[in-house]
């Protein structure tokens, strides 16, 4: 089967394990729910639609290591910074 395309129009559901190997591309959006394991690097921006989603929250957070940070309007900050 090397090589062959596969086109389906009203949905794909995967019971199971889903491994692809290569190169996935998604052309509209892209809901998924439960946990997710990231390994490598992003290549690219995680950006919300606007303000109403939040990176983490107070008992799961993200933590932060950066050697710039550009922030514009109110900042709050908690804790000590060194």
């Amino acid at each position: 089967m090397a090589n062959t395309v596969f086109k389906v129009e009203n949905g794909l559901l995967v019971l199971g394990s889903a491994n692809v190997v290569g190169s996935l591309t998604v052309g509209s959006e892209f809901n998924i729910s439960g946990n997710i394991t990231f390994s490598g690097t992003s290549n690219g921006d995680f950006r919300p639609i606007n303000n109403t989603y939040s990176l983490g929250n107070s008992s799961n957070r993200w933590s932060l290591s950066a050697l710039d940070i550009d922030v514009n309007g109110t900042t709050a900050l908690s804790n000590t910074l060194s």
